[in-house]
């Protein structure tokens, strides 16, 4: 049964998503470069299944050997680009006070970052999970305390260890953190979010920290392209990503600028960047 419905979702897809084609996943050898500082990369409108999987918020670190995902009501974990299995991290269930959301790859290692929520009595801090053994436990790491409003990007490099966003939705600003010595340390002042993007989805950065994409919303919801020249410098203008799919909320760039990940209609997908 399930080839049939890969094949209904490849189908609905084009019409869900305004899209000309879409395949399985392909093999093609394509150039490997973003376009130069300030230019948007392009994507064809043939889009290639990877994996159906009934998931959201799919990302993965710069090797690939780690891609997260919250399936259902759990965090799931694998490979780049093959199927995620449970790790036995909880996003919500019903009576459980302690929930997990957000899950962020590190860049390094077996290593993924999560939200954790609880609400008796209520904290929110960012948590890191280890894979030891074959099963996923908390890593006992340095939390990064933030609020019920508050969004984590997804993780990058910086100088000293990991480094991220952290998306404020109420005040409409972001600041990047890094692990320094085992300790959360701000780097630079909190700035303003790029117009239309309101930090209620993800924030999703290359694993360099310099190309970002997000989703704003007007009508309907389309996706975005920012770069800097360095981890010092501001983002430039957001420019619409051409060829993407429309009505995305989330979506991962990889490193070399050649695909682009989402999710929709119960599978991950990924389009090619168009030379």
């Amino acid at each position: 049964m399930r080839p049939v419905v890969a094949v209904f979702a490849l189908a609905a897809c084009n019409q869900v998503y305004g899209l000309d084609s879409t395949s399985g996943p392909t093999s093609d050898v394509s150039p490997t470069q973003c376009p130069p500082l300030g230019q948007a990369p392009k994507f064809a409108r043939q889009f290639h299944q990877v994996v159906p999987q009934d998931c959201f918020s799919y990302h993965f670190n710069d090797t690939g050997a780690i891609a997260t995902a919250t399936c259902g009501s759990e965090i799931f974990a694998g490979a780049r680009d093959q199927p995620l299995t449970a790790t036995g991290v909880f996003s919500s269930r019903p009576g459980v006070t302690t929930q997990h959301f957000f899950p962020r790859p590190a860049q390094s290692g077996r290593r993924f970052y999560v939200a954790r929520h609880v609400t008796q009595p209520q904290s929110a801090a960012i948590v890191a999970f280890d894979e030891v053994n074959g099963s996923w436990v908390d890593a006992g790491a340095q939390s990064l305390p933030h609020t019920f409003t508050m969004r984590p990007s997804t993780v990058f490099h910086g100088p000293t260890g990991d480094r991220l966003f952290m998306i404020d939705t109420i005040a409409k600003t972001m600041r990047e953190y890094e692990l320094e010595g085992g300790a959360w340390v701000p780097r630079g002042a909190a700035r303003v979010l790029p117009t239309g993007f309101y930090g209620y989805e993800t924030l999703s950065l290359t694993s360099d920290g310099l190309r970002a994409v997000f989703t704003i919303t007007s009508t309907t919801a389309n996706l975005y392209y920012m770069d800097r020249r360095d981890l010092d410098s501001a983002f430039g203008e957001p420019q619409m990503l051409a060829g993407a799919p429309t009505g995305i909320t989330e979506a991962h760039l990889s490193d070399d600028c050649t695909q682009l990940y989402f999710l929709a209609l119960d599978s991950i997908f990924y389009a090619r960047q168009d030379f």
